[in-house]
């Protein structure tokens, strides 16, 4: 089941969000063999490609399979996914995607991400 998850980071910093992944039904997904993305965009129009940031769950990627069998997982957003930005508040969008093991593509959650700026910036 996809979930609407309103985030709010500060700009710059470390951010982990645990997450349980449910499929369209609402129970757990077994993450087994899955790979998953995580995308911010300033505009839904943009491409992929010119995102402001994606994490995977490829070596260092930003996402870590927590607990496969139990649906956990935990994107990490890194210091330099959002100190990049120019002063003020920005207001991306995001969607977390599972290309699960069979190739098929399950978007878990998605909102808008609020990046407000960093008071302490050394």
């Amino acid at each position: 089941m996809v979930q609407f998850l309103p985030l709010e980071i500060m700009r710059g910093d470390t951010y982990a969000v645990p997450l349980v992944v449910r499929d369209e039904y609402g129970n757990v997904l077994n993450l087994t063999g899955a790979s998953l993305k995580l995308t911010a965009k300033k505009a839904l129009s943009d491409a992929d490609a010119t995102a402001v940031f994606q994490l995977t769950t490829l070596p260092s990627g930003g996402i870590v399979i927590t607990d496969a069998a139990t649906g956990l997982v935990t994107p990490t957003f890194q210091p330099a996914n959002t100190s990049g930005l120019s002063a003020g508040t920005w207001v991306l969008r995001w969607d977390l995607q599972v290309i699960k093991a069979d190739g098929s593509i399950f978007t878990a959650y998605y909102g808008p991400l609020t990046v407000v700026p960093d008071v302490t910036t050394t």
